[in-house]
């Protein structure tokens, strides 16, 4: 059976959890998203294999690196029963009193699954797009509103 509407509102709702996961410096809340056995590629870095790794990575980026605002746009999804793939663009930012900062810019490729809890993140692949040099690029503000 194809995905329904409520399949896909779901799934957005997923994509939005995640972000706000991270976002939150909510290890567990963030690794929730994903199913007890999920996959979290990242490029030049080991996988995070179970919501255990996944949840200390979180953790820990955030404390580093405290600020980031992930936005995820352009979600397609495709599947049928419990079983989807999903695709969205994703921007990262970091934000603190003095700048924002370009944290990352690239597309995420997942396999979803549909437990019973709901819909999961199986295997999120993250492509950048950004080379590794200009991660965490400041973006210039200028306040007096010339550009």
């Amino acid at each position: 059976m194809p995905l329904t509407s409520e399949d896909r509102w779901e799934i957005n709702d997923l994509y939005a959890r995640y972000a706000f996961g991270w976002d939150d410096g909510d290890g567990e809340g963030f690794a929730a998203v994903f199913t007890p056995d999920g996959v979290f590629h990242r490029p030049e870095d080991p996988p995070l294999v179970g919501r255990e790794e996944i949840a200390a990575f979180v953790s820990q980026r955030t404390e580093i690196q405290p600020g980031i605002r992930h936005f995820t746009t352009n979600v397609v999804v495709a599947g049928e029963g419990m079983q989807a793939r999903g695709t969205g663009y994703v921007i990262a930012l970091r934000i603190d009193s003095d700048d924002v900062r370009l944290r990352a810019v690239g597309r995420y490729h997942d396999q979803l699954r549909k437990l019973d809890v709901g819909w999961l993140i199986a295997d999120r692949r993250l492509e950048l797009w950004l080379p590794r040099k200009f991660w965490d690029a400041p973006i210039k503000l200028d306040p007096s509103g010339s550009m």
